[in-house]
């Protein structure tokens, strides 16, 4: 876990170094968030983009999966969700949405 920043931006990420498994990244995430939805809400009440992305790599043409679970835990925390995948060489797919086929 770390958080990133630059002028207007800071990001709070959850990463393979705590777990390699996206269902249990999305866990850790939920539990660290969810007791400060209330304090989320007011920075995007005050004009601040607060969302979710979730980044990963993927095999060209595999699939990107969540369970109901963390689909679950993801919208209990009322903010939106983004999708990014990258090739396992980090670069874009040149269909970004290869992962679905």
């Amino acid at each position: 876990m770390s958080v990133h920043h630059g002028p207007g931006w800071w990001a709070f990420t959850i990463d393979a170094g705590c777990s390699a498994d996206l269902g249990r990244q999305i866990a850790e995430l939920a539990s660290l968030v969810g007791p400060h939805l209330d304090k989320v809400g007011v920075l995007a009440s005050a004009g601040c983009h607060v969302q979710v992305a979730v980044s990963g790599t993927v095999e060209l043409g595999g699939p990107l999966t969540l369970s109901p679970e963390s689909v679950d835990r993801l919208a209990a925390l009322r903010l939106p969700v983004t999708f990014t995948t990258l090739l396992p060489d980090n670069t874009p797919a040149e269909d970004p949405l290869d992962w679905l086929s």
